[in-house]
């Protein structure tokens, strides 16, 4: 036998519902770009809008690879499967969502818009369980960290990474009180906008809890083998601060403290987002080649 044979035997195949996970996002790509042909009359294929697409479909994918690579914190397994299935169910809801979208557009009158409840509960169920994703992998890692006895660079690490989190985590909630703020200003009075400022609240809460996630993977990561953790951690920053960017840069565009134009660079935000999902899924991924409990 080869070495290349030997290789191949030694790294196991990949879960039966990880595949199924990975084919759900597939589908939820699928489903995001009939939505938007059914609602917009064409097809945009655009860079922009495949982004888009890919980073809504990532919870499936997030799922998947938390499943790949959860042998490695046996500790913390229990939550890093409820960490799946939140993923699994916010994107499972997500895709409900477009499709729905899709399949009744032009919404209904205002008159009778109440007879469609399925319009307004399904994008706040996606976006209540999607929270829990990050705060259960978190805490996951966190449970398998190994014991005491960390060096004076590590914990300078971990120090820097706590109050990075600390600060996503204040700007998040900040944006979260001003959304409150705004919606009460305005006196919405629909069926649902109880429930649709909570999801509000929970969306903008979401993905501070990435930079949460970040600190765990970084508590967690044990003297050697550490590129799982390492690829979380950056990951998981990354997906916080272009988060905050995005946010808050289009909230100072709305109320014309930047100009218009800074739109754009707003944008690119959302390429950074997909790229700090990916590199989170790419850690627990690499997770499925290393020994549980190395260090």
């Amino acid at each position: 036998m080869t070495a290349r044979a030997r290789a191949r035997l030694a790294i196991p195949p990949l879960p039966r519902l990880a595949l199924v996970l990975l084919a759900a996002a597939v589908v939820h790509v699928l489903i995001g770009f009939a939505a938007q042909r059914m609602t917009g009359g064409y097809l945009d294929i655009s860079v922009s809008r495949v982004a888009f697409e890919l980073r809504d479909a990532m919870p499936f994918v997030l799922g998947a690879a938390i499943i790949v690579g959860w042998d490695r914190w046996p500790a913390g397994r229990p939550w890093l499967v409820a960490a799946a299935i939140a993923f699994a169910i916010a994107a499972t809801l997500d895709a409900g969502t477009e499709l729905w979208l899709g399949l009744t557009w032009p919404p209904e009158p205002p008159a009778t818009a109440g007879a469609s409840v399925s319009a307004d509960v399904l994008p706040v169920l996606a976006t209540l369980a999607l929270p829990f994703g990050p705060l259960f992998a978190a805490v996951g890692i966190w449970r398998a960290a190994p014991a005491p006895g960390h060096s004076a660079r590590r914990l300078a690490a971990i120090a820097s990474v706590a109050i990075l989190a600390a600060v996503v985590m204040t700007v998040r909630l900040l944006l979260a009180i001003d959304a409150i703020r705004v919606t009460y200003a305005l006196e919405v009075t629909e069926p649902f906008s109880g429930a649709l400022l909570v999801a509000n609240f929970a969306f903008t809460v979401g993905a501070g809890l990435m930079a949460v996630l970040a600190l765990a993977a970084v508590w967690a990561a044990p003297r050697h083998y550490f590129v799982p953790e390492f690829l979380i951690a950056g990951g998981a920053l990354t997906v916080a601060i272009a988060s905050i960017a995005g946010e808050g840069g289009a909230l100072l565009a709305s109320r014309q403290v930047i100009g218009i134009g800074w739109m754009d660079w707003i944008g690119w935000t959302g390429y950074a987002e997909l790229l700090g999902l990916l590199g989170v899924a790419l850690g627990f991924l690499s997770a499925r080649i290393s020994t549980p409990g190395e260090s």
